[in-house]
């Protein structure tokens, strides 16, 4: 039996391979001629290698690498609570890698929540006190100037609010950053 699976290439040290004019056939190894993967040497020869049964045993010393080769790491410092996975197991894209310890980064989302609560309350008020001014000023039983700060008090509501919303978006992306998921479908070769 040949190798079952591999993706990367397979280069020869020092002996030729046979080589057949069409793939897969009679269980050689035969190149793929859609070019060199990138970050391999120019002298490294890309082979699909198949699973098939023969009585035939070949050999001869090669060296197989993979195309993509990643290594995670957080980007903020924190405690590894838990590696749900073990060397040389596949896995999926998505899948979560690595648990962080997240307990600050859910307190400052839930600071950030209650500063947006009070935000918007404040904002309310602003906008309430300055719709009640406005129509004051209509009839002339308000000043130029109440009308002003009125306004000028909606709006700073309003930005301080539209700045917590952002606080909390922030936070929640901390929160996330928080599980190291696999980028792409493949195996685990250390951890």
């Amino acid at each position: 039996n040949f190798f079952s699976f591999v993706y990367g290439s397979l280069r020869p040290q020092g002996h030729q391979l046979p080589r057949t004019s069409e793939p897969h056939d009679q269980g050689r190894c035969s190149p793929v001629r859609d070019g060199q993967p990138a970050g391999l040497d120019a002298s490294a020869e890309r082979f699909t290698v198949i699973r098939q049964d023969t009585d035939d045993l070949m050999s001869w010393p090669a060296e197989v690498k993979a195309l993509t080769l990643t290594e995670i790491a957080p980007k903020y410092p924190s405690r590894i609570l838990e590696i749900p996975v073990r060397s040389g197991e596949a896995i999926k894209r998505g899948q979560v890698l690595v648990r962080l310890d997240d307990n600050d980064a859910k307190a400052r989302l839930g600071q950030a929540k209650a500063a947006l609560l009070s935000a918007e309350a404040q904002a309310s008020r602003a906008r309430a006190d300055a719709h009640r001014i406005h129509n004051l000023f209509e009839k002339e039983a308000a000043t130029h100037q109440d009308y002003d700060t009125a306004m000028a008090a909606s709006k700073s509501g309003e930005a301080l609010a539209s700045e917590a919303r952002e606080a909390v978006a922030q936070a929640e992306a901390l929160q996330n950053e928080m599980f190291l998921r696999a980028p792409f479908d493949g195996f685990v070769v250390s951890r």
